[in-house]
């Protein structure tokens, strides 16, 4: 089945990532009854226009017989027949054709007369049931000081709920529940609703770590038996604060603004461009001392003027688009209020003290009795307001839009987490076979890449090109023609459109040519998010599989909201230095320039290089190389990759996401080859997708919204309800699904028995045209990770490479 001899590593720290609140909170929201009621009467109805489409197809080949006399009657028949009428013409032959038809049909009539009062009375009160349910979690302190640093407009409708005992407005309600989704079903919303724990793979058990806490034991066929302490849900979780990073960056700017002494303190940085021949000689020669590191004072001393005239200078570089004088928090910082009080302490003003106050507020707010919440958030909103002139929170009320000057983090909810050394091997050989077919994915597109600048290389005639220009140059692309199809697009052919199930081994992948030979000459790495499905999973033969819900090429233990919650000998990152270090070399690792806006980057330097593209701005503790320096040019191995003259070292990029906010452009054709795993759709409808027991997509609906019943109501009627089920089953959606409508940007949960849920859906589609529908999976019934507040859903993330075992293996030269 899997891949005995798999060169993929499992490192041995992993990152445990929860719902704060227990799924429970969601699945008590469902209605048992309400959904046998539906299917009673969705097999019902199917039962009937199976018997419909029979019995049309039995008079139409009646009416087709030259010898039937009766033809008025027998077109009445079928009429009646189309109008789901049952027929009483008394004709022999029109007789036995419908006999069937008219006892399916009676039957239906009739259970539908029954059930329907039945059906039109329990919608209503399962409705109020669940708002009751969800008024319950709402209106705790708990769920509010949740909501408090998410929406301002959300909190103060919670609180209204609260003192009302009910919500005022439908869209209140709605709001409430897609909290409550949020914070029970999924995994990676951050702080109390979505603490990050540390998971051990395949070392020994810490007895330190274990002597304070009853060790719990959850047993997977894949991984064995994961153990692990719960204190609690996200509820028991040690809170920390943060002050916001574009807060910190509001603050900085005004202090240094408004305190004549600090104005000389700036330390302006380049923005990469080539100056214009009527650059005045004075200005360049202040252009070529600015390195993002001597202050306005420092260059003045330097190039022997006044403070004044070097400040007069970089205006006038900053007007042309030469320099950047904003203050701003480093990019990779883990702590931006930390950068910021240095600052206000250098600078000693009054608005400076009340900065480092404000940051002391930040701090003490996670330790904050939760009435004393609110009035503090309060206060920390005016001071930043009154510092900076600005706005505290941006895109007030919207859901997910909202950013507020701080943010929370929380952690060790669960201790002591951790999956055995057998386990953690078994793991890397069942994800093999999969993770081989998305790296052959990945190379493809690298090669493309190669190929494109071989090409380029060779119409020029030159042996190396400056980076600058192949920044230009656009990523490569694998060809495609009616001759030669890409990897993508032959798995796509593999799949059937009418299974429920596509399940793959790694000898047929092979036989299709989906496993690249040369996966060996390129390095590879990546962090899989996995959820388990437990024994005998539905349809899969072998018992026990593996859902991949996401694959990055990043490792996230380097990200700078991870290393702000533990240390790097926690997380191993020296460990993780030396792998990639060893893998690469003898280049060395390289990152990319990123722009940060919010509270955290997905990676950050341990020793790696970093390529500035736009900017000098410093990186503290790297090494940068400014793009307009380097090179790009075939390496001894054969690749084609950036190199920097002044250091004599081929650097090895590694590639980031697409929001970093620098375009990388066609430097990405010299980067490693980037996991990842998007979506496979055949159109409509597309079947789960098992590859030797890992479950790489759910089975996945893509419907217009046009097709979908509405409701007139707040609560659908009972004819709304059945015909959206009858939707539901016409479909094939399990009871519980995902739901992604084009106008949003994260999926949501939807339980087709909770009239609460399918309320919310039906409004959440209103303004969209189209909505990708996913199975939930795992089922809920199978969720692992159980504590005294209830069973959490949750996804551990691991960090994957495939391991060459070599210094420095061949790269094959393209071209």
């Amino acid at each position: 089945m899997t891949d005995p001899e798999s060169r993929w590593r499992v490192f041995r720290t992993g990152l445990l990532r929860s719902a704060g609140f227990p799924f429970e909170w969601l699945d008590d929201l469902a209605s048992q009854a309400l959904d046998q009621l539906s299917t009673l009467l969705v097999d019902a109805h199917a039962r009937r226009e199976s018997a419909r489409a029979e019995v049309l197809r039995a008079l139409w080949e009646l009416r087709r017989d030259t010898q039937t006399a009766d033809m008025p009657v027998l077109n009445q028949a079928i009429r009646k027949v189309r109008r789901r009428k049952t027929v009483t013409e008394s004709h022999t032959s029109i007789s036995a054709a419908t006999a069937r038809w008219n006892t399916i049909a009676a039957h239906f009539d009739s259970l539908c007369n029954s059930l329907r009062a039945e059906l039109s009375t329990m919608l209503p009160a399962e409705y109020e049931r669940e708002v009751g349910l969800l008024l319950k979690h709402v209106t705790s302190d708990y769920f509010k000081d949740a909501v408090l640093l998410s929406s301002p407009l959300t909190y103060e409708a919670c609180c209204r709920a609260s003192d009302d005992q009910g919500f005022r407005r439908s869209k209140d309600e709605l709001a409430a529940y897609r909290f409550l989704q949020r914070f029970s079903a999924k995994n990676e919303t951050g702080g109390s609703i979505g603490p990050l724990n540390l998971i051990i793979v395949g070392s020994t058990r810490d007895g330190a770590a274990t002597n304070s806490g009853e060790i719990q034991y959850a047993d997977d066929p894949v991984l064995g038996r994961i153990e692990y302490i719960a204190d609690g849900d996200g509820r028991s979780a040690e809170r920390r604060t943060f002050l916001s990073y574009w807060a910190a960056c509001e603050i900085g700017r005004s202090l240094i603004q408004d305190a004549v002494a600090a104005r000389y303190a700036r330390q302006p940085y380049r923005i990469f461009g080539a100056p214009g021949p009527d650059l005045p000689e004075a200005d360049a020669r202040l252009l070529s001392r600015i390195d993002g590191q001597a202050s306005i004072s420092a260059l003045a001393s330097d190039l022997a003027w006044s403070e004044e005239a070097i400040d007069i200078s970089v205006s006038r570089l900053v007007g042309i688009g030469l320099v950047e004088d904003d203050w701003r928090v480093p990019h990779f910082t883990t702590d931006p209020g930390e950068d910021l009080r240095k600052l206000a302490a250098q600078i000693g003003t009054p608005d400076a003290q009340r900065a480092c106050q404000l940051i002391a507020d930040v701090k003490r707010f996670a330790q904050t009795p939760f009435e004393d919440r609110p009035a503090l958030l309060s206060a920390i909103t005016r001071d930043f307001s009154r510092l900076t002139t600005k706005p505290a929170w941006r895109g007030p009320g919207q859901l997910r839009a909202d950013r507020a000057v701080l943010y929370e983090e929380a952690t060790s909810n669960i201790r002591a987490a951790r999956i055995d050394s057998v386990g953690a091997q078994r793991l890397a050989e069942r994800l093999s076979t999969a993770l081989d077919f998305l790296a052959s994915v990945a190379i493809e597109k690298r090669a493309a890449g190669q190929s494109l600048l071989a090409r380029e290389l060779a119409r020029r005639k030159v042996c190396e090109l400056p980076a600058t220009e192949v920044r230009h140059i656009t990523a490569g692309v694998p060809r495609a023609s009616p001759d030669h199809m890409t990897l993508r697009e032959r798995f796509l052919h593999l799949l059937d459109p009418s299974a429920s199930c596509a399940e793959f081994s790694r000898h047929e992948l092979s036989e299709a040519g989906l496993i690249r030979g040369d996966l060996g000459d390129w390095p590879v790495f990546g962090a899989a998010d996995l959820m388990l499905t437990g024994p005998d999973y539905g349809d899969v033969e072998e018992p026990g599989s593996i859902i991949l819900s996401e694959l990055h090429h990043i490792w996230p233990t380097l990200g700078c909201w991870v290393r702000a919650l533990y240390d790097d000998s926690e997380l191993g990152n020296q460990e993780l230095w030396q792998i990639v270090a060893r893998e690469l070399s003898p280049a060395v690792p390289t990152l990319q320039e990123i722009v940060r806006h919010e509270k955290a980057t997905d990676s950050s330097p341990y020793g790696h290089t970093v390529l500035c593209l736009d900017t000098g701005m410093p990186v503290p503790d790297a090494v940068t190389v400014p793009a307009d320096r380097a090179v790009v040019r075939r390496w001894q191995n054969g690749f084609i990759g950036l190199h920097d003259p002044a250091s004599q070292r081929d650097l090895w990029l590694l590639p980031e996401y697409g929001d970093s906010g620098v375009n990388v452009g066609g430097l990405i054709n010299c980067a490693i080859p980037a996991l990842s795993l998007s979506a496979f759709a055949l159109g409509p409808y597309t079947p789960r997708i098992i590859i030797d027991g890992v479950v790489v997509q759910r089975r996945r609906w893509e419907v217009g919204v046009a097709d979908i019943p509405r409701a007139s109501g707040r609560v659908p009627t009972e004819r709304e309800w059945l015909a959206l089920q009858i939707w539901r089953r016409g479909l094939g959606l399990p009871k519980c699904t995902y739901f992604l409508p084009d106008t949003e940007g994260k999926p949501v949960y939807l339980d087709f028995s909770s009239v609460l849920s399918v309320t919310n859906f039906l409004r959440c589609v209103r303004s969209a045209q189209r909505v990708v529908l996913t199975e939930a999976l795992p089922d809920p019934e199978r969720l692992w990770l159980r504590t005294k507040n209830g069973t959490l859903t949750s996804e551990i993330r691991t960090l994957l490479w495939r391991d060459r075992q070599t210094v420095s293996p061949p790269i094959h030269p393209f071209g």
